[in-house]
């Protein structure tokens, strides 16, 4: 993604700030679609550095433009966000939103967590290092919350790359991510802080994502579907191959049944079942839609030829 965004500002010209209000305004877009309607809601956002937080700030913006009720907790001194995250600041510095500067343990543990929805915009996918003293805090109080908790692009805490937590991460009922979805968002024990996870376009354009080399594809049941092979209308069992399964033991049956349905869900025409005479019946009432060849077996129902 750094490079896809690099791409996107450096090559094709798209500023920085743009797709930083892309991603803003696409994330209250989701709330909206989530939550309803926003308007009048106490929605608190913790900000913390970098572009992450100037997400944070956009999102704060659009609120406020719905006329919801907005508190900035911003996690660094004002001073600190640089860049686009920046600009940002500046703009909301102008606007009649609160904005409370937490930059200790203490001052965390002393806000009152009287929101009805929490923004986690404290880090995105750049975070490196194990999450520790007031950053550490903010996350336990998001996670005390019973509100739900809105993350910006990865809930922060998780490593992008892995799925691992840095210590210890926010758990969100919504994620917002931006442009693609990325591997620690689906991979344990990433996968269980995600919660529902909305991929945002924010004006990446498309064309270079086939030029990024991403090594991995997520496959989904639209996905999986199109791999599949397309029958044709007058095609019957005996044009879609025959699968011959040997399974089976007394007290094991469960295997060999599973296995059965599992190959005739999977497209087989015709599967034909080779197990012990003495458990015949039990996969013939237990898979009727397979054939069964009995074979000689021994005491303990395993075949014995």
């Amino acid at each position: 993604m750094r490079e896809l965004d690099s791409a996107a500002i450096n090559t094709i010209g798209v500023p920085g700030v743009v797709l930083m209000e892309n991603a803003g305004k696409g994330t209250v877009q989701a709330m909206q679609q989530f939550y309803g309607d926003l308007t009048k809601k106490k929605i608190s956002i913790f900000t913390g550095p970098g572009n992450n937080g100037g997400d944070g700030l956009v999102i704060a913006r659009h609120l406020h433009q719905l006329s919801a009720s907005v508190h900035v907790i911003l996690l660094v001194q004002a001073d600190k966000m640089q860049g686009d995250a920046g600009i940002n600041m500046d703009i909301v510095s102008h606007l009649p939103i609160p904005i409370t500067i937490a930059t200790t343990e203490q001052q965390i543990n002393n806000l009152a967590a009287d929101w009805d929805l929490a923004v986690d915009a404290l880090f995105g996918t750049g975070l490196g290092r194990e999450l520790g003293g007031h950053y550490r805090a903010a996350v336990e109080l998001l996670n005390s919350s019973p509100k739900p908790t809105i993350a910006v692009d990865i809930p922060s805490g998780l490593d992008s790359d892995s799925g691992n937590l840095w210590g210890c991460a926010v758990q969100a009922e919504l994620t917002c991510t931006y442009g693609l979805a990325k591997y620690g968002h689906w991979q344990l024990p990433g996968r269980d802080y995600v919660g529902e996870l909305q991929i945002i376009d924010i004006g990446i354009p498309p064309h270079l994502a086939p030029q990024a080399n991403i090594q991995g594809t997520l496959l989904t049941s639209k996905s999986v579907t199109q791999l599949a092979p397309q029958r044709q209308t007058a095609s019957h069992k005996g044009s879609h191959g025959h699968l011959a399964l040997i399974a089976g033991s007394t007290g094991m049956t469960g295997a060999g049944i599973l296995a059965a349905e599992g190959a005739l869900r999977g497209g087989a025409g015709l599967v034909s079942l080779l197990v012990a005479s003495r458990l015949n019946q039990t996969f013939e009432i237990s898979c009727p839609e397979a054939m069964t060849i009995p074979l000689a077996g021994g005491e303990d129902g395993a075949l014995s030829i």
